[in-house]
């Protein structure tokens, strides 16, 4: 501030100088960049303790003067506060003496946020001295001030049946669809997934007894997108059982979001058995006669079935001397099969072979049976030794 005194409109006095504190008056102005301590960059994972580092880069201070930042996060959709996991406004603050009128400082906010995926945080922050608001930097649009949260969701199925349900083979492969809300487009990202036996909870092991993983890098156009990690490997050991895929996604080698769900239908692959027991429906036991009119049921014992769908079992009887199947006397192939629709995931059903065996006198036959979803493969039972 410069002043001149007057009387009469005469000059009496002035005081002009440019280097007073006493006329000085000070402006300050702050900006600010927030970064996830993890990543060390705008990204961060929803987890349960996050911190975010928020630099303010302050100018125009008094030396040798104390000051406050006060940082809150906002909700960049709602443009409201964010609540952590137990409900309570994420704030933070930092005292400071300044140094130099410019410099910087750093507001670290260290909440529990598991309940933050896919959310944008945009750190406020306001600065005081003796109680006294000095400066602000309220900006919802401020892309230094933002801090994206990842989410992601999966849904997995067999490569063969093209659902939930997959057959114990030699080759099974299962894709799973990630998808992902909240990514920063153009940068190189990571999907990590791991098949976890339901019933243990520990990681499932392949037939050669090795984890079974698969992971994807893919770098997305838009913020929000699908793509696919695609599990390879021989499932022979896993009749019977239930698989649950569990997802990582990584930037930078840091996770930043994660799905993994026990209970999740989506995430969920079922692995069929079959177990079946031949009998001669005249005798009851596994010995008949050779007569024009042979009828054997074979009880087909299934597990872990998806109830309310329509299921096939097909059979044909084996010779169990030659390996091949056994034929009758019209020298025809002996089969049968039976449709059904599951109400259980375990369950019971009678396969029934009505044949003309008077040429069968002295010989061994084995039931072979196989179950379908729609005319898919998803379980058999070919045991010759059984």
């Amino acid at each position: 501030v410069y002043e001149e005194l007057y009387l009469q409109y005469k000059k009496l006095a002035e005081h002009k100088d440019i280097n007073d504190s006493g006329q000085t008056i000070h402006f300050p102005r702050i900006g600010t960049r927030a970064v996830s301590q993890n990543t060390n960059s705008e990204i961060a994972g929803a987890d349960e303790e996050m911190v975010i580092v928020d630099t303010v880069s302050y100018e125009n201070l008094r030396v040798g003067r104390k000051y406050k930042v006060t940082g809150t996060l906002m909700d960049k959709k709602t443009r409201r506060e964010v609540l952590d996991e137990k409900g309570s406004k994420v704030e933070a603050e930092t005292e400071f003496t300044a140094e130099r009128a410019n410099g910087t400082v750093d507001v670290t906010f260290r909440f529990p946020g598991r309940n933050l995926a896919g959310k944008t945080l945009v750190a406020f922050e306001s600065l005081e001295r003796d109680g006294r608001e000095y400066a602000v930097h309220h900006d919802i649009t401020d892309e230094p001030q933002t801090v994206y949260v990842p989410k992601i969701g999966t849904s997995v199925r067999d490569n063969d049946t093209g659902s939930h349900i997959a057959r114990a083979d030699s080759e099974v492969t299962l894709v799973d669809e990630v998808r992902y809300e909240n990514l920063v487009p153009h940068k190189e990202y990571v999907l990590k997934g791991t098949l976890i036996d339901r019933k243990t909870g520990k990681a499932a092991a392949d037939a050669k007894g090795a984890s079974i993983e698969a992971q994807v890098s893919f770098i997305p156009e838009e913020k929000d997108g699908s793509t696919e990690v695609v599990f390879r490997f021989d499932g022979r050991n896993l009749a019977g059982e239930t698989l649950v895929v569990y997802e990582e996604m990584l930037y930078g080698g840091k996770r930043i979001a994660e799905h993994k769900e026990d209970d999740d239908e989506k995430q969920t692959i079922y692995f069929p058995s079959i177990e079946t027991e031949a009998s001669d429906q005249d005798t009851q036991e596994r010995m008949s006669f050779a007569g024009q009119k042979v009828i054997l049921e074979d009880v087909v014992h299934y597990k872990n079935l998806l109830p309310g769908k329509k299921y096939t079992i097909s059979g044909i009887l084996m010779d169990q001397e030659t390996g091949g199947p056994i034929l009758d006397a019209k020298g025809k192939e002996i089969t049968a099969e039976k449709e059904f629709t599951a109400k259980n995931p375990e369950g019971d059903e009678t396969v029934v072979f009505e044949f003309d065996g008077s040429i069968l006198a002295g010989k061994v036959t084995v039931a072979f049976e196989e179950l379908f979803l729609e005319k898919k493969s998803i379980a058999v039972h070919t045991d010759i030794e059984d």
